[in-house]
């Protein structure tokens, strides 16, 4: 019997009560592969919607009894969704509410193959109030099952500030949301039978837990290409605070952190990281300039860890230029990329413009010095949404948005774009974006963009991940 292996993972993180019109979109980091099992977790507002979940392959997802599992806590929703036996080429899904609005605030995807075709054993879920220990029970049926578990922290809103998490006997972390209260994390039960999936937090909070037993198989398939992002995870800036505390399991050799800040404050500075640091610890360093724009006081920056020391308990502290209120609508995506060069930097760009005609936006122009690596970018609006990449072909949004959005910064991605492309070539690529409403022109905005290098031969073959799985993981 196979041993099922991550093949990507993504997650959210905001700051506020979520926007609430519109069908939502959850952009993936990669294609995926048929074969394989998507497992999508996400916290709202309750009631809990009535949802139509669909995806770019045109295959509804079945939204409907042992598919979903969902637990409503004091207004907020905590759901569960899977699609097994998934095709080739899924990168974007989509969440539609039925009658109203619906609140789609925190999601975390992954994908995972060496499952069955129809791989349901069992799903559970739990209200845990005031407790640093969480935990549902299930009892499974069948050896091997791989137990994914998603919980959140419904004691409040935002910026919890929440100390570090250890995962459960025997699983491992996907992501832990410090500041914003949910954490993902998966396990094989090697015998069947009764167990109580859970984790450990530092503070007694309120948690909601959702979970699914799944059956494995030798379903799937694995990436042939690297390097390659494995795991997103959206780090937020909490209002008032010079730091934002990490915590991201990771195992790749190459770690990038893509910066879009704001500062609102008046009179105000650029919103920009001055350091960044890490357990196990890495040489963080800025890689070009800070670009932006006097509008919002808004900043765009890459850093990096190079030939990087990972862990699946890496912890770290982001530091920020200033502590103002203002300073919210800031996000840090923070890839693990495994695969890279050991001295991964080739090169940088950034610009800015002015758009005032509605239509796509055409942004920055890169060009790589080597083949087979890959390309990282963002852009920073000041009116309406950035939504999807029109161009390089074959390139990837990574960030979330919603369809009906006003530009309303309080978003998965406070309205700006993050997005990646493997170049084939050396050629230059330049970065467009749709933009969400498409009568609206974005206004002022700057973007960048960071080219990283493969290994002098390519990247290899793509690993599996997780040690305690008997497997050669973030």
């Amino acid at each position: 019997m196979a041993t099922p292996v991550l093949i990507q993972h993504v997650n959210s993180s905001v700051q506020q009560i979520g926007y609430t019109s519109g069908a939502a979109k959850i952009q993936l980091l990669n294609d995926t592969l048929a074969g394989n099992t998507l497992i999508l977790g996400f916290q709202g507002g309750a009631p809990a919607p009535t949802l139509t979940i669909t995806d770019n392959s045109g295959v509804a997802w079945p939204n409907a009894g042992a598919a979903q599992v969902a637990l409503t806590t004091s207004g907020n929703v905590t759901l569960l969704f899977y699609k097994p036996n998934i095709t080739a080429g899924i990168n974007t899904i989509t969440l539609s509410a039925g009658a109203g609005t619906a609140q789609f605030l925190q999601y975390t995807v992954d994908e995972f193959n060496n499952l069955t075709a129809s791989p349901l054993d069992v799903s559970g879920s739990a209200d845990n109030a005031g407790t640093t220990t969480p935990s549902y029970s299930i009892t499974t049926t069948t050896n091997g099952d791989l137990i994914w578990t998603f919980g959140n922290d419904y004691t409040g809103d935002d910026a919890l500030g929440l100390g570090n998490f250890t995962a459960g006997s025997g699983a491992t972390l996907l992501h832990a949301d410090k500041n914003c209260g949910t954490l993902s994390q998966y396990q094989i039960q090697a015998t069947l039978g009764a167990i109580s999936p859970g984790f450990t937090a530092t503070a007694a909070h309120n948690w909601a837990l959702v979970g699914i037993a799944l059956k494995t198989g030798t379903a799937g398939a694995t990436p042939t290409i690297t390097p390659r992002v494995v795991s997103l995870f959206q780090l937020s800036a909490p209002p008032s605070s010079t730091t934002i505390a990490f915590q991201v399991p990771t195992q790749g050799n190459l770690l990038v952190g893509n910066w879009v800040g704001e500062n609102h404050a008046v009179p105000a500075t650029l919103a920009s990281i001055t350091s960044i640091s890490s357990t196990p610890s890495n040489t963080w360093q800025q890689r070009g300039n800070n670009y932006g724009t006097s509008a919002d006081f808004a900043c765009g920056q890459f850093w990096t860890a190079e030939n990087a020391s990972t862990s699946l308990t890496m912890t770290g502290t982001v530091t920020i230029s200033n502590a103002t209120s203002a300073v919210y609508h800031s996000s840090l995506y923070l890839y693990d990329i495994i695969g890279a060069a050991t001295a991964p930097f080739d090169t940088n760009a950034e610009t800015n413009g002015t758009q005032t005609v509605a239509g796509n936006l055409t942004t920055v122009s890169i060009t790589p010095s080597t083949a087979n690596g890959i390309i990282l970018a963002n852009v920073w609006v000041d009116a309406a949404t950035v939504a999807t990449l029109n161009a390089p072909s074959g390139g990837h949004a990574m960030n979330g948005y919603y369809t009906t959005s006003n530009g309303n910064d309080d978003q998965w991605a406070e309205t700006n774009g993050f997005a990646s492309y493997q170049n084939p070539n050396t050629a230059a690529r330049s970065f467009i974006y749709t933009i969400v409403p498409a009568a609206t022109p974005t206004n002022i905005w700057f973007a960048g963009a960071i080219a990283l290098k493969a290994p002098a031969g390519g990247g290899g073959p793509f690993p599996p991940f997780d040690p305690r799985l008997n497997l050669v993981r973030f």
